[in-house]
């Protein structure tokens, strides 16, 4: 074992033994204890259904271990938050490295943050945290490394999917940021669009209408529960600054925080960035834009947006630090 390896695997028992020692549990949040309760199985039209899908895991773990399910809950999202630092990881390595064999390097310090965010999170914002990660990354890889399976990053884009669905703020971002994604490969070759981006919209034809159908149940759901009005909704996430003058401030702030992610991330779009390069700055222009329309309806989403948008821009500083823009070859 590498010293590198042992670094990251110590890192890893520490959060474990942080996590019994403060008694820190992460509940099966309600919508799914309520589904276990009734004692049937959802059917695939239930706005809840994908949700129950990414729990039945834990549930049957649970069961056959004779395990609290909290309990198996919060081994998995220990394991969540190990993966969402393992795919920050990479995403830095290939920015900063050329390559993907340097993550080790830098998972320490994303596991870190994400370690320490957890204390703070409830286990349903780490899974979803953890499905917008692996989106990001499979859409990064398909931008980046040329020779990269298109398959592999269709996988990463539906798993992303599946597991950002635990939320409906997560599962529209993921919507979001995958179909400006799918337009932006198709036209920004246009009238010579590559073989790979080709393969990669008719794979996703499909899942890309389930999506949707899907996103449709979510938001006639979260409307039916605000006695439908689009107004109510806004009380749910930042659009309530219309009624709250501190919000208003927050609201600023995180505007500007906007508008200095995005100046720079175009400035470096064309000026230093080869064209390998800005793959990565327009995942974060993707994500930025569907996280501020996301997270008029919803905090919770909005808050997801910021972590993977403060994360990124951090590996950004870390390329721009070094003062080397490089073509990727992997």
């Amino acid at each position: 074992m590498s010293k590198k390896t042992f670094k990251n695997l110590l890192l890893v028992i520490i959060y474990v033994l942080m996590l019994i020692i403060v008694g820190k549990i992460f509940k099966v949040w309600s919508q799914i204890t309520l589904l276990e309760a009734e004692g049937s199985f959802p059917s695939i039209t239930h706005p809840h259904f994908t949700r129950y899908i990414v729990m039945l895991p834990i549930i049957y773990v649970s069961k056959l271990a004779n395990i609290q399910e909290n309990t198996v809950f919060t081994g998995f999202v220990a394991i969540a938050i190990c993966v969402t630092a393992y795919f920050g990881s990479r995403f830095a390595s290939l920015l900063v490295y050329k390559n993907l064999k340097n993550w080790p390097d830098l998972f320490g310090y994303y596991f870190a943050i994400f370690s320490i965010l957890s204390f703070f999170m409830n286990g349903r914002f780490s899974i979803a945290l953890l499905g917008v990660s692996i989106i990001i990354y499979g859409q990064v890889i398909h931008l980046v490394i040329r020779n990269s399976p298109v398959l592999l990053s269709f996988i990463y884009l539906c798993i992303g999917a599946f597991l950002a669905s635990v939320s409906s703020g997560s599962f529209m971002i993921a919507i979001m940021v995958i179909l400006m994604f799918l337009i932006y490969i198709l036209v920004h070759k246009l009238p010579k669009i590559s073989s790979r981006d080709i393969k990669l919209w008719f794979m996703f034809m499909l899942p890309g209408f389930g999506l949707s159908y899907y996103g449709m149940i979510l938001f006639k759901k979260n409307l039916s529960f605000f006695d439908g009005s689009v107004f109510l909704m806004l009380e749910h996430g930042y659009g309530n600054i219309f009624y709250d003058s501190f919000l208003l401030v927050i609201i600023n702030i995180l505007i500007l925080f906007s508008l200095i992610v995005f100046v720079g991330v175009i400035y470096y779009l064309f000026n230093g960035a080869n064209k390998y390069q800005r793959g990565p700055f327009l995942v974060i222009i993707f994500l930025t834009i569907s996280t501020l329309l996301v997270g008029i309806f919803g905090w919770f989403a909005l808050a997801i947006g910021i972590i993977v948008v403060a994360t990124m821009m951090h590996v950004i500083l870390l390329k721009i630090h070094s003062k080397k823009f490089f073509k990727i070859d992997t």
